[in-house]
């Protein structure tokens, strides 16, 4: 197979994609805007999060063939000098899928136990408002989403330094106990899996996801194997 082909393919397909989400939210590649509807932000997201796991997948294929790095830790923050507390306008690029983790399991009530009360409020107060309904077209929030599409759009456009920073993290990780074992790509269904997208825009990308899972899940096969 000539890796370098499937994966130029897969990352045009995303570029189309990336230029949808921007122009659904209104605003040009780069961009950035304070608030957005609601179901525009829920419909963005519903493209943005199998998009980036496909494109975990393409970092993680691109650095298939880089050596292993050593990792070197760097001289201690001085901690006498303030820290910045302004909020940074960018973001790294998530380059680990999220790992699922065994929930434990709920504490059983005996049957024909009383209910456990601990205390008693509500009596002398009179009752909350209620709330107004929830809207479709209620503004919302977009500086989280527009600093995920800027940086998706950042590591897309350069898979050599997502790759080197994935070699610098899997060195890192290597010492950390906590998570042995754990890959940038997870064996089973990757997050933002589904069976079948409500729009044409969501099926592209869940295609784009199940073929870039299908490419790292060969490589790792492969890898395995040799």
């Amino acid at each position: 197979m000539n890796w370098d082909v499937a994966i130029d393919r897969q990352r045009t397909a995303l570029q189309r994609l990336l230029t949808v989400m921007f122009g659904v939210v209104g605003v040009q590649a780069g961009g950035a805007v304070e608030v957005v509807p609601r179901h525009v932000r829920l419909l963005v997201l519903r493209m943005l999060g199998p998009a980036e796991s496909a494109l975990r997948r393409l970092v993680f294929l691109w650095a298939r063939n880089m050596p292993d790095q050593e990792y070197v830790r760097g001289p201690a923050r001085d901690k006498s000098k303030k820290k910045n507390k302004t909020r940074s306008k960018s973001k790294a690029f998530p380059l680990f899928d999220r790992q699922k983790y065994a929930r434990p399991a709920r504490r059983k009530q005996p049957k024909g136990a009383p209910p456990r009360i601990f205390f008693f409020d509500g009596f002398d107060t009179p009752p909350e408002p209620p709330k107004p309904p929830v809207m479709p077209d209620d503004p919302v929030d977009a500086d989280g989403l527009c600093r995920r599409l800027n940086a998706f759009l950042a590591a897309l456009g350069d898979l050599e330094k997502q790759a080197k920073r994935l070699k610098r993290a899997e060195a890192r990780r290597r010492l950390a106990p906590r998570f042995w074992g754990e890959e940038a790509v997870r064996r089973g269904a990757p997050p933002g899996h589904r069976k079948k997208g409500r729009t044409a825009d969501e099926r592209a990308v869940d295609k784009i996801l199940s073929e870039c899972q299908d490419l790292a899940l060969w490589w790792m096969a492969k890898r395995d194997t040799s």
